[in-house]
């Protein structure tokens, strides 16, 4: 709009409007959208729970080996560290991550998350011998408003392998804080990537114990599971 406005004010001619376009698209095409990604509209807002979710471009893996989920987690604790955020839930699938945060301090979130992306697609495009785009536009971060969906969320996050059908039980699988919620003392696997410290509390203290907690996540029928993720991946 302000483009129109300004071409309309002092009528440039229209092979400079023309010319300006092409030259958009091809800087654009040069660098990539992951290269261009604008900050996250409205703000992220200190003392929030959010959902920071992202999958790959046309639901193609963005993980290729073992060490890729361990990376990521290394270089996410870079950008997210303790003393400017909370990981409360994480899930790395093949294709899709999944993680809950809350954000403590006053610092600006769409620029650490837009760092983090970006490093983390050029380090698996230089790896790979890759070009192009890794993730399907932006990543998405939903605020969490009630207690009541900060523990369905978490419920939705852990289920995430057993519903995709990489492990039988949601608990075997290395790449999720589901076994920390469960009384694991260290991550099965993670040690690579630093040993990512989870905050269970806020969650559990909605539950009598551990052993109610996991009930409450292991009844969620498929149905609803399925209905979830279609939801979320619509509205992002």
């Amino acid at each position: 709009m302000w483009l129109g406005n300004q071409a309309a004010a002092f009528k440039f001619p229209n092979s400079f409007l023309t010319g300006l376009i092409q030259i958009s698209g091809i800087v654009q095409g040069f660098f990539g959208r992951e290269n261009t990604m604008p900050f996250r509209t409205p703000g992220l807002e200190q003392g929030e729970f959010y959902h920071f979710y992202n999958r790959g471009n046309n639901k193609q893996r963005i993980f290729f080996e073992r060490e890729n989920y361990h990376y990521f987690l290394r270089t996410f604790g870079s950008y997210f560290t303790e003393d400017i955020a909370e990981m409360c839930a994480f899930c790395l699938m093949p294709n899709h991550y999944h993680i809950l945060l809350r954000l403590t301090s006053d610092c600006d979130y769409s620029k650490h998350m837009q760092h983090f992306g970006i490093g983390y697609v050029k380090a698996m495009n230089r790896r790979y011998e890759r070009c192009g785009h890794l993730f399907q536009g932006r990543f998405k971060a939903k605020l969490i408003d009630s207690d009541e969906y900060l523990i369905h969320l978490s419920r939705y996050i852990h289920l995430n392998p057993m519903f995709a059908k990489v492990v039988r039980k949601a608990e075997d699988w290395e790449f999720s804080s589901y076994p920390f919620y469960l009384g694991e003392k260290e991550f099965r696997g993670l040690k690579q990537s630093g040993n990512p410290v989870v905050n269970t509390s806020y969650i559990l203290s909605q539950f009598a114990s551990v052993a109610e907690y996991r009930s409450y996540v292991e009844s969620f029928a498929a149905e609803k599971m399925l209905e979830m993720s279609e939801r979320l991946w619509r509205e992002g």
